[in-house]
């Protein structure tokens, strides 16, 4: 029994500057059996006042999105943030929006591993 499974860069390490959302490339899984989704953010040498969040945001037709989970990076200078999400086969589309740190810019990435078939 064969396992198919691919990875996807939904992003490369970019920086964001303060005020900016950034979202990630739209993975679709409109035939896909799931997937693991997975961010980082890393504070630069001085940290944002208030922390970077990671939106993940899901849609039917990969354009109407709506808010599924979120998590927040901290505030500590030269940190990386990691987190990630089980996408589960109900979900057709999903992006991660990286947003609404303050005071100093972020750099984000995205990444995602999805099953296709067992």
């Amino acid at each position: 029994m064969a396992i198919t499974k691919s990875a996807a860069l939904l992003l490369a390490a970019t920086s964001v500057p303060v005020g900016n959302a950034q979202p990630t490339l739209t993975l679709d899984l409109s035939t896909a059996l799931g997937a693991a989704v997975t961010a980082q953010v890393q504070n630069g040498a001085t940290a944002p006042t208030i922390p970077c969040t990671a939106v993940v945001n899901v849609s039917p037709d990969g354009s109407s999105w709506v808010q599924w989970q979120q998590a927040s990076a901290g505030s500590l200078a030269n940190q990386l943030y990691p987190f990630g999400w089980e996408i589960p086969p109900g979900i057709m589309y999903v992006q991660v929006v990286f947003l609404g740190h303050t005071a100093q810019p972020v750099t984000v990435s995205a990444q995602a591993q999805t099953l296709a078939s067992i």
